[in-house]
């Protein structure tokens, strides 16, 4: 299975990409007792973006999630998995920017914030892009 120092590295990522996906559902729910002044539609857009980020955090750690259980229990890697792995982050990329673009129609604290989970969102898209073309 793994060795004693890969261990670490595993737990290490599965927090890493944890703490964005809890960060925006928890960003959603203060968002719908405690909106933010700005007009229906900077709202509706924000929303929006939000469960984009959402979608694509929680990609993300579901991705992790079963990559680290395909490494444990498969070797060699086949090579579909490396382009599926890169051909993932791509449409990830895109759905990023997309709700990158939403949050940012009008600015606020909350949709700053909202645009920085987005981001962090996306740092992990590209390491596991990366890290699927180096397998």
């Amino acid at each position: 299975m793994f060795h004693s120092d890969n261990v670490d590295m595993v737990i290490f990522v599965l927090v890493i990409a944890c703490v964005p996906t809890g960060a925006i559902f928890a960003l959603r729910a203060y968002l719908k007792f405690h909106p933010p002044d700005s007009s229906e539609e900077g709202i509706r857009y924000l929303q929006r973006g939000l469960g984009l980020g959402a979608a694509s955090s929680a990609a993300i750690l579901l991705l992790v999630i079963l990559n680290v259980l395909f490494l444990a229990y498969c070797r060699p890697i086949p090579p579909l998995t490396r382009t599926l792995g890169v051909l993932f982050a791509l449409v990830a990329t895109c759905v990023n920017l997309v709700g990158l673009t939403d949050c940012l129609r009008e600015l606020s604290g909350q949709s700053l914030i909202a645009a920085l989970l987005i981001i962090l969102t996306q740092l992990l898209w590209i390491l596991h892009g990366f890290a699927a073309l180096m397998v």
